[in-house]
């Protein structure tokens, strides 16, 4: 029998399996697909990459209930990465796993789903409705216990929420649950101030996933809140070469702002102005941003003698009037500048 004979064969074999395959086996098979990429996404691109399956998963079958799960907690990621439109995308989850329960209210994925929202809610008692029902449908479930820590930790139960965070992160059998109990067992150290603690953690939920942009822009933010501003410096770096997106973004120009007052209270005006340049092209689409922006460069201006300074000032103040028109200082400031220029 010849190789291509016998590719012949499986091809056909192949083929015939497919062919006979029952469509929902192809679509469970397409959620589980979507439903990984979006627990273990630590990009923008990876949320954008799940959606993308889940869209296609309802274009195939409206009915097919776990596809709008998917949606939800794409929408439900979403509020961490775009916070300005937050209340929209909780709303827009809310509004999905509310559908899929619709179609199938046995839907396991779709209660936690809806525990998860009312824990950000602050609804406690309906989150814990919620995970009951889930723990009746897959008792002892990890999912549902990382529920049940989230909720001991906003009610500042934190005793509680260390017990069944280190359970799940040291039981569970998915790294991505595993990470998810970490990232709230730092949250309740950072919480308690327990700072070594907390950051050995979130330390070590990096080593699990190295090339998460998104927890390499935790550890910066965590970084910068202990004034360690070149640590943080070099997390941000690392998250924003992995991806570009708001938060990371948000985390790495708030670091070289940092720098760059540290360096302006140890009298090195110029090299601080220039860490400001730097955090210039990573301040997105916040106002307040390029408000402190100009008024460093203004600063810097007077101090050095600089009039290049002065001109960046009065393009910071600009980029903030046309994000936040309504900005109130970046009006005046911008006002002044120019009285001063005529004069």
């Amino acid at each position: 029998m010849t190789v291509s004979f016998r590719l012949s064969v499986v091809f056909l074999v192949l083929s015939a399996s497919l062919s006979s395959a029952n469509p929902s086996d192809t679509l469970a098979l397409d959620y589980a697909r979507g439903k990984r990429v979006l627990d273990e996404a630590g990009t923008l691109r990876d949320l954008e990459a799940a959606r993308t399956i889940f869209v296609d998963l309802v274009a195939r079958d409206r009915n097919y209930a776990p596809a709008y799960v998917g949606l939800g907690e794409y929408e439900q990621e979403m509020t961490f990465f775009d916070p300005r439109n937050a209340a929209k995308r909780e709303n827009s989850a809310r509004k999905f796993a509310e559908h899929a329960l619709k179609l199938d209210p046995s839907l396991f994925d779709g209660m936690v789903l809806m525990a998860g929202i009312a824990v950000h809610d602050g609804d406690f008692d309906v989150a814990r409705t919620w995970a009951d029902r889930a723990d009746l449908r897959r008792p002892g479930a990890d999912e549902v216990k990382v529920v049940r820590a989230d909720i001991a930790m906003r009610e500042r139960d934190f005793r509680t929420g260390v017990a069944i965070a280190r359970d799940v992160a040291a039981n569970a059998n998915e790294k991505y649950i595993r990470v998810e109990a970490d990232l709230l067992l730092f949250n309740i150290y950072a919480r308690q101030g327990f700072n070594e603690q907390a950051e050995a953690t979130l330390r070590q939920t990096v080593k699990l996933y190295p090339d998460k942009s998104l927890l390499h822009g935790l550890y910066a933010g965590f970084m910068v809140q202990r004034r360690r501003v070149d640590d943080a410096i070099t997390e941000a770096e690392r998250a924003v070469a992995l991806s570009r997106d708001p938060f990371v973004d948000r985390v790495l120009a708030t670091a070289y702002a940092v720098k760059a007052n540290a360096l302006w209270s140890s009298r090195a005006y110029a090299e601080a102005s220039l860490y400001i340049d730097k955090a210039m092209p990573f301040m997105g689409d916040d106002a307040d941003a390029f408000y402190s922006a100009g008024n460093f460069y203004a600063r810097a201006a007077d101090k050095l003698g600089k009039p290049e300074l002065r001109e960046r000032a009065v393009a910071a103040f600009k980029k903030a009037l046309e994000i936040a028109p309504d900005h109130a200082n970046a009006r005046r400031a911008l006002e002044k500048m120019t009285q001063n220029s005529a004069h």
